[in-house]
């Protein structure tokens, strides 16, 4: 069962003369590889949608993963790479000002951020759809399977719970697991897709 899926974006520092993507992408065109953006990893959908955006403008960009989002966007902040394409571990620095949210990847604008658009507003055709999941064992008695997903749709009709993923930038999206395989096969051949088009290198050719 899918319950929440999560959000990101594209963020540089304040201080930076990138006010929009735009900005960001002509930069990039102007000078070919020397734009650097961090993410939690190869083959990541923020990693994607980097790729995706320098696919549609015939631009070339440097990606420079990192193990996780926190180290991401802590790279950016410390001035070591020109953006970040990273989960929400940039929004308190930019709320405090430090960084500034030049897209967002989800679907919809962000809760959060409503005038921040999202990389389809702006014309690419890409969305993050990473998402969260409650999974049991694949011998599970579909009786049981029910009786779970009964469970925990009543669950997350509560307020509280919905509020509290809406407070974490999660958004509520509660699938059963009918939906939920249907979601998981569309959006594995979706990514396998953007990944072969945009020729993403597996981990070890990237470090060659």
């Amino acid at each position: 069962m899918q319950h929440a899926s999560t959000e990101s974006g594209l963020a540089v520092k304040a201080d930076s003369p990138f006010k929009t993507a735009k900005d960001l992408v002509e930069h990039a065109r102007k000078n070919p590889r020397k734009v650097m953006y961090s993410t939690l990893g190869i083959g990541s959908p923020m990693h994607l949608s980097m790729e995706y955006i320098a696919k549609q403008e015939g631009i070339i960009w440097t990606h420079v993963p990192y193990p996780g989002s926190m180290p991401a966007v802590t790279a950016l902040v410390g001035g070591h790479v020109t953006a970040t394409s990273a989960s929400t571990e940039w929004k308190p620095f930019v709320l405090e000002g430090s960084l500034r949210l030049l897209a967002t990847h989800g679907e919809k604008r962000m809760h959060s951020f409503p005038n921040v658009p999202t990389l389809r507003e702006l014309g690419y055709d890409f969305y993050n759809d990473t998402t969260f999941l409650i999974v049991a064992p694949k011998a599970t008695p579909l009786e049981i399977v029910k009786k779970l997903e009964d469970a925990f749709h009543k669950a997350f009709k509560d307020p509280e719970y919905t509020a509290t993923l809406m407070k974490i930038d999660h958004v509520p999206a509660f699938r059963n697991s009918e939906d939920t395989m249907k979601f998981l096969e569309t959006a594995y051949e979706l990514n396998g897709r953007w990944i072969a088009e945009l020729k993403i290198p597996r981990e070890t050719e990237q470090k060659k």
